[in-house]
């Protein structure tokens, strides 16, 4: 029986299914300096002391972003509540699974990360022709904590770059049609939930849009919703500089995911 590689896991803290439970939210967190949880692994570390700093922009990124605006546009499936992206759990966790086992054949070395030696042998395995500039592009845009290496979180970047961005070959696409239509799938119901918060589709997600998502469905209102709110943006806004962006969105929903996986 195969093993399946899981990150780190930090201290308990709110999951997906906390987002519909504000009493939790108020708790959330006892005893970390500011409120929430005490970081644990290398990327919960680097994301406790990051600073504000000026986005990296290259050619994958410009097109992610008109990609994600297209999708948040035209959703594959209009999620209208939380209970709604929760119920897609089932159905993606299986793709997810597969993406753990992936992150392990592709750690050759067994460090628990990606070298860019790694990824530049693991691209052609996921149907990416490779060029220098490509894997410079790829490489930058995940590593989204700037170690110079990939954790599994960063990894999932990858996945979702290579789907929304089509850029699997045709025969690649072929070739591997089954286990490419499961993690497919995945990716598009992860920037189907990300629809849910970007209101105005212009690719990104404003506080505003967080609090206005937690209150569809029933969640409105009160001191708590407010704190559940900003609870929930702080967590996704990775860099700190007040927006959410896809790639920030999907750190947090990795985390959801297996949260709710190992639950």
């Amino acid at each position: 029986e195969r093993r399946l590689l899981r990150p780190a896991r930090p201290p308990p803290r709110v999951s997906m299914g906390g987002c519909l439970s504000s009493p939790y939210a108020a708790k959330a967190g006892a005893g970390a300096p500011d409120g929430g949880a005490v970081p644990n692994s290398r990327f919960e570390q680097a994301k406790a002391t990051r600073r504000p700093s000026e986005k990296r922009r290259n050619r994958l990124e410009s097109q992610l972003i008109e990609a994600v605006k297209d999708h948040c546009a035209n959703p594959t499936v209009k999620l209208k509540t939380m209970n709604s992206i929760l119920m897609k759990f089932a159905r993606i966790e299986p793709a997810f699974m597969e993406l753990r086992e992936l992150f392990k054949e592709f750690d050759t070395n067994g460090d628990g990360a990606l070298q860019a030696s790694e990824i530049e042998a693991c691209l052609p395995k996921l149907g990416v022709e490779v060029t220098d500039e490509l894997l410079n592009d790829i490489f930058k845009m995940s590593d989204i904590d700037d170690s110079r290496e990939l954790d599994f979180h960063e990894f999932v970047i990858i996945i979702a770059l290579i789907v929304l961005l089509n850029m699997r070959t045709k025969e690649a696409t072929a070739r591997d049609e089954d286990e490419v239509s499961e993690i497919d799938a995945a990716m598009n119901i992860v920037a189907d939930a990300f629809a849910f918060f970007d209101k105005d589709a212009d690719g990104s997600i404003s506080r505003d849009e967080v609090e206005a998502a937690l209150s569809e469905g029933g969640q409105k209102g009160g001191g708590s919703h407010h704190n559940l709110a900003a609870q929930r943006f702080k967590e996704m806004d990775w860099d700190g500089d007040s927006t959410v962006t896809f790639r920030e969105f999907l750190i947090s929903f990795t985390d959801w995911v297996t949260d709710a996986e190992e639950e």
